[in-house]
């Protein structure tokens, strides 16, 4: 039978501590310990019904702006400007991209592994797609994982085979695109993308879902 269509549904200004205790981490794999956040407190959140939009079911959010703007339908091409907070540099975000870093929205912990495998999947998606690609403003995304037996902080949130970071200036209409999805409709800003009908999320494009990364502990 076929899945039934489901606007992306959120909830926003969701403390760092439950999002990863009752969001991201469940079945008691893992002990987890020293919660912490930065940003701004409505740019985190969590998702529900995205299987048929995003590709994902549900999970937390994290945004450059109130997470509460992700539902659709797209109906604007710059949906939320964000605070326009001009954030301390992240070292570990600075390998990934160029430039200041506005508006960034992190979470960190510390866990214990009570499994022999670590799984993540993401979606990473923008309302900078598509007519900032290849300009100097580059929504980027990071998972770093760093502990005994792990060199340094090893990003999880590449394209398949560990390579490439995921941003909207290496994942997009021109370039990997076959870890693109396209939710413009058109308009002036992308006229060469044809219309399409994904309309339950707000952003103007994301990745698919990659290959379960995994880390051996």
């Amino acid at each position: 039978s076929q899945m039934e269509l489901a606007n992306l549904s959120v909830m926003g200004s969701v403390s760092a501590q439950s999002l990863i205790t009752n969001t991201l981490v469940g079945g008691n794999c893992f002990q987890v310990g020293n919660v912490s956040s930065s940003g701004n407190g409505s740019s985190r959140g969590s998702f529900t019904s995205g299987a048929t939009n995003i590709g994902l079911s549900s999970g937390i959010a994290l945004c450059t702006g109130p997470v509460t703007i992700l539902p659709g339908p797209n109906n604007s091409q710059s949906a939320n400007g964000g605070y326009n907070t001009n954030s301390a540099d992240d070292p570990d975000l600075a390998t990934l991209t160029s430039g200041n870093q506005f508006d960034r929205s992190a979470i960190e912990f510390d866990f214990t592994p009570t499994a022999s495998t670590v799984q993540f999947d993401f979606v990473f998606g923008s309302e900078e797609y598509c007519e900032f690609v290849g300009s100097q403003y580059n929504d980027v995304f990071g998972f770093f994982i760093s502990g005994p037996g792990i060199s340094g902080n090893q990003n999880l949130a590449t394209l398949p085979g560990g390579g490439t970071p995921v941003s909207v200036n290496t994942v997009n209409h021109q370039t990997n695109n076959d870890y693109y999805i396209n939710n413009n409709n058109g308009g002036i800003n992308c006229p060469f993308l044809p219309p399409v009908a994904l309309t339950e999320c707000q952003l103007d494009g994301w990745t698919t879902v990659p290959v379960s990364y995994t880390h051996l502990t």
